[in-house]
Order: structure tokens, then sequence, then C-alpha cells
């Protein structure tokens, strides 16, 4: 669903916050740059530090900048939380599919485990845009990130309470790859640069008219 809320509020961003063509490109893809560039780094921490452990962080990560995302008032501050919103969801991400495979042993279970969780992330992804253009053009109603700040608190309890079967690895040597650490470094770069350009060349003006009707 956070891949796809904010593709319809980016207007009542654009005339609230009044951000920049580069600015309002980080608004919208920093989140899913973030994603894809921590995935592999969190996804290594989970076999480490164990599953739970990190599904927890990040789900707490996720909710806190949920929360700063709703009470932005700049687009600097909206870009920072929604790249932190990014973290969590990557952490969540890279130790749901592992808890699953060892809570559900069994093959059947675990094909309609996954089956559901599959068909709840295309549900969220398919809700996104309608829910973000309600919350957006309610009068005085809440933000596209109050829908989301909520939730997470469920998440901790249910999860808190549960016997702990993460499948933790224990690995000798190295905790990390040497690639691991280049993996977030990678991908910034072209997108900051396309913004520049986009910039530079005069689109400025045009982004920002389209997202002010």
């Amino acid at each position: 669903m956070d891949l796809t809320i904010l593709n319809v509020a980016l207007p009542t961003v654009g005339r609230e916050l009044l951000p920049s063509s580069s600015e309002l490109l980080w608004i919208r893809d920093g989140y899913a740059l973030t994603v894809a560039a921590t995935l592999v780094v969190c996804s290594t921490l989970g076999d480490r530090l164990g599953r739970k452990r990190i599904l927890m962080t990040g789900v707490t990560v996720f909710a806190l900048a949920s929360l700063a995302a709703a009470l932005s008032s700049a687009p600097g501050q909206l870009i920072a939380a929604r790249a932190v919103q990014g973290l969590g969801y990557s952490m969540m991400l890279s130790s749901t599919v592992v808890i699953i495979r060892v809570v559900f042993p069994v093959a059947r279970e675990r094909s309609l485990a996954y089956g559901l969780w599959v068909a709840s992330s295309s549900t969220g992804a398919a809700l996104g845009p309608v829910l973000g253009g309600a919350l957006a053009t309610r009068p005085g109603g809440a933000g596209v990130d109050d829908l989301r700040a909520p939730s997470p608190a469920a998440a901790i309890l249910r999860i808190g309470v549960r016997p702990s079967r993460d499948g933790r690895i224990r690995a000798a040597g190295r905790t990390t790859r040497p690639e691991s650490p280049r993996t977030p470094c990678a991908l910034p770069g072209p997108v900051g640069g396309s913004g520049h350009a986009a910039e530079e060349s005069g689109t400025s003006a045009t982004v920002l008219r389209t997202c002010s009707r």
C-alpha cells in the first residue's frame, strides 16, 4: 500500500509543501528506492541477528517514520521520513518470507500462507490510490501517513507474544559481504541526477503546475 498510496496525493503535497521537481521525485520514489537499496543488507542482518528481532525493529521504525511523515511541514522532512519508512519496510519484507517458511513447515500450509501474504500485498497496492485520494481530499482530515501510523502497534503486540522460531543462521567468518555496503550507495546517484537534470531543463514549473491542479 505504501508504494501506491502517495501517487494520487501528490497534487496535495505539491500545493501545501511546494517542493521542487527533484524534491517531488524524491518524495514519490524515495520509499521504493530505499527498499531496493537496503533489502539485501537487511536480509543479511536478519540471518545474523534473528528474523524476529529485525521484523520487530522494522515495524517500530516504520511506525515512527509514518508519524514523522504525517507531521512533516517541509519537503526535506517528508523525504527523510519516506526514506526511513522504506528502511523499516525493507526490514519487515526481508524477514517475513523466511519466518513464514519456518513457522509453517508443512508444504500445504506454507503454500497457503505465502498465497495469503501475496494476496494481502496486492490488495494493499490496489487500495493505496483509493485510500490516498480519499484522505487527500477530505476537508481537514488526516494525511495519507496518518493511516499507517496506528497499525504497526498491533503488529508489535502480536509478534512480541509469539514464540520465536525465526530460523537464525549463525555463520563463521564475515558477517556481511563486501558488496552489501555498496548497495545502498549505488541507486541514489542516478535518481538524484535525473531529478536535477529535470529541474535544470525547465520541467520543474511544468511538474509543479501539474501537481497543483
